[in-house]
């Protein structure tokens, strides 16, 4: 798993904190695609300066989330970013809105030998861990 993305409610006043925070998020880009069956996507994105400093942000105005169309899924239980500087690493989250715990709906940052990311999801009722 190379990264992950957080949708802010702002996504620029987002930017500008984790900006003043250091947290290094690059200028905004628009960017857009059609679906197979003609309709346009188009989002913005926010993307780190240093591409090993995931997550990247992204707003979807107005278009659905294209997770909501009829595609299969899976249940996903946890995200965990691994962090040789846990705390640093909190920091860092923190400042671009991310909610940093153990709890259902946050991000846990686990100490580790190396930086990395990994998700938990769901197949045939059994955890299974991505990295």
């Amino acid at each position: 798993v190379v990264s992950f993305a957080i949708a802010p409610h702002d996504l620029d006043a987002t930017v500008e904190r984790a900006t003043a925070a250091g947290a290094g998020i690059g200028a905004v880009v628009p960017l857009s695609r059609r679906t197979p069956d003609g309709r346009e996507l188009a989002w913005r994105l926010g993307l780190p300066e240093d591409a090993r400093q995931p997550p990247f942000l992204i707003d979807l105005g107005e278009t659905a989330h294209p997770a909501l169309d009829d595609i299969p899924a899976l249940e996903l239980l946890a995200v965990r970013r691994l962090a040789t500087d846990v705390a640093g690493e909190t920091a860092r989250l923190s400042a671009l809105g991310v909610e940093v715990g153990d709890g259902r709906d946050a991000l846990e940052v686990v100490a580790a030998d190396a930086d990395g990311i990994e998700i938990e999801v769901e197949v045939d009722g059994l955890p299974v861990v991505l990295r």
